[in-house]
């Protein structure tokens, strides 16, 4: 739910959500917050458990706000986790202070320790820079979840990462294009059949042989979601919430009802005694109600964590300065020159942000690859595909020095699910494509996790439609803070590592220009020069606004 967007006298005002919960859960069920800015400024949330609902049953939740101007929204995010209706939203004005109805907590702080550390790597136990799958079965079986609940989708997508982890055989449609990306794979000859799987519990019962049993999430703590991920991979288990626990005659292999009472001290049991039994050389930042990316992080093991904003992190489980400080320590223990999938962000001030993720990854030399909403990558990264070649451009005009020449470049292909599931394959299909010369940023990432959906642009991309490295890289860092926490000498060695990386991939995919972002010095823009011999041309101005072409122009 979201809107009216009006706007009102500046003042204090309080919303009355009138809902019901329609089925016993324990689970969050949903966000209410008021926002302007189309969301960009969040006045108030409040979390929504089940377990503080009555069933069937209207009730009024109270949302206090400060409203300052602005199109105001009186939104309902829904978790997927229980199904609730809401009948309206009534507005009223407020007099009095508001200060004890209004939290945020302060934005997660870093403790800028440990530093100085030295060069660490170990060796990679996979061939690629990520772990991939075996080529696809022919035949795979295919289940519909899009309406599904999310804690059904969360028990049947870790099922598919531990069936896949052997072949992948399990595509389940989460997202609007799965189905067209599938029959994509089949016109291509990747995968020579699908069936339909009609009742996807049926899966359960079909793979039952290769699950141990379950692993039963704690409703009262998210990080739960998180860990639980993690111990399906070691155990060979299924994710279950209680309710589902209650309907699948499987053993429980671990209980995490009340276990921990913080997410973070979760997150430490999980690092103290599952590290050893998990990739080092992978790790993924993923809000716990995101549930696409878990059949990857599943089927190769790999540590998943999440940091409280400003928002999530008023809940009495949260504490983001101790999260955190945590994750210092975690990122100290990985190898450098590493990625970190998911995303440090779900919505305006949930999770640490994207700006103070990226510096945090950055200054540990490790780099995003964002894929929250990548689902089947436990498929779509047995693709064999090692090489691709975009269409050659027509000759460039010839230059006049009395004109200024400007280029439109697409951003945000750093972000696998642009490419799969939001701006490319929309704008891809506009019927002005192919009209005028465009750049499409795309990540060196992508020919290893999605090789299909890339080789799909490329093949359908016109001469008129050029390709170049998305920001920074093999992945999304800022160059400045890139190894900020390591020794002096070894920074130099990081860096250029960093960009040997990008530049076999970028190579891999005939990408010849990149642009790059968090990049000021001068010496560092060199570098992308002299260790990518075949860079053509550098862009280093992304999300920077200038008064005059020559502040756009950076002197190496």
């Amino acid at each position: 739910l979201y809107g009216p967007y009006v706007e009102l006298e500046q003042g204090n005002y309080v919303a009355l959500f009138r809902l019901k919960l329609l089925e016993d859960v324990e689970e969050m069920v949903a966000r209410l917050d008021a926002c302007v800015r189309y969301g960009q400024e969040v006045l108030n949330a409040h979390t929504l458990l089940g377990a503080d609902l009555p069933v069937n049953r209207y009730v009024r939740v109270p949302l206090p706000f400060r409203y300052f101007g602005g199109k105001l929204e009186c939104r309902v995010w829904w978790m997927g986790m229980g199904s609730i209706r809401v009948d309206r939203v009534d507005l009223f004005r407020f007099e009095g202070d508001l200060k004890d109805f209004i939290k945020r907590a302060p934005q997660p702080k870093p403790s800028g320790k440990p530093r100085e550390l030295a060069y660490r790597t170990e060796p990679r136990p996979f061939a690629d820079l990520f772990p991939r799958s075996r080529a696809p079965a022919p035949t795979l079986l295919v289940a519909d979840l899009r309406h599904y609940p999310l804690e059904w989708q969360m028990t049947l997508v870790s099922l598919q990462g531990l069936v896949n982890r052997r072949r992948p055989q399990i595509y389940l449609l989460l997202n609007p294009t799965d189905e067209w990306w599938l029959e994509m794979m089949k016109k291509r000859g990747w995968i020579e059949a699908t069936q339909e799987v009609t009742d996807p519990k049926e899966l359960i019962s079909r793979y039952r042989s290769m699950v141990r049993g379950l692993i039963v999430t704690d409703p009262k703590l998210p990080a739960t979601k998180n860990i639980a991920t993690m111990l399906s991979g070691v155990e060979n288990a299924l994710i279950a919430s209680p309710s589902i626990a209650r309907q699948l005659d499987l053993p429980i292999v671990a209980d995490l009802r009340g276990r921990w009472k913080r997410n973070v001290d979760a997150y430490r049991w999980a690092f103290e005694k599952l590290w050893a039994q998990l990739n080092h050389h992978v790790i993924a930042c993923l809000y716990p109600y995101h549930v696409w990316l878990r059949d990857y992080l599943v089927q190769h093991r790999i540590f998943v964590f999440w940091i409280s904003g400003r928002v999530d992190g008023v809940e009495p489980y949260a504490s983001p300065d101790e999260e955190v400080r945590l994750m210092e320590r975690l990122l100290a223990q990985m190898p450098v020159n590493i990625p970190v999938m998911g995303y440090p962000w779900a919505g305006k001030d949930v999770g640490i942000g994207e700006g103070p993720g990226v510096t945090l990854f950055s200054e540990f030399a490790k780099f995003l690859v964002g894929s929250i909403t990548c689902s089947n990558l436990s498929v779509h990264s047995g693709i064999p595909i090692k090489v691709l070649r975009p269409p050659s451009p027509p000759p460039p005009p010839p230059l006049e020095r009395d004109k200024v020449y400007f280029t439109f470049i697409i951003s945000d292909g750093d972000n696998l699910p642009v490419l799969t599931v939001h701006n490319f394959p929309q704008l891809w299909r506009s019927k002005l494509r192919g009209r005028f010369p465009l750049g499409w940023t795309i990540s060196p990432s992508a020919i290893l996790l999605i090789p299909a959906v890339v080789e799909y642009y490329y093949r359908t991309a016109t001469a008129n439609d050029a390709f170049l490295c998305a920001v920074s890289g093999i992945g999304y860092c800022y160059p400045d803070h890139y190894g900020k926490r390591f020794r002096q000498p070894d920074r130099e060695r990081i860096f250029e590592e960093f960009l040997a990386l990008t530049a076999t991939h970028m190579k891999s995919m005939a990408l010849k220009d990149a642009w790059i972002m968090g990049i000021t010095r001068p010496e560092l823009i060199q570098r992308y020069a002299q260790g990518i011999p075949f860079l053509r041309a550098l862009f280093p101005d992304y999300g920077r606004r200038v008064r005059s072409y020559y502040e756009a122009t950076y002197p190496t």
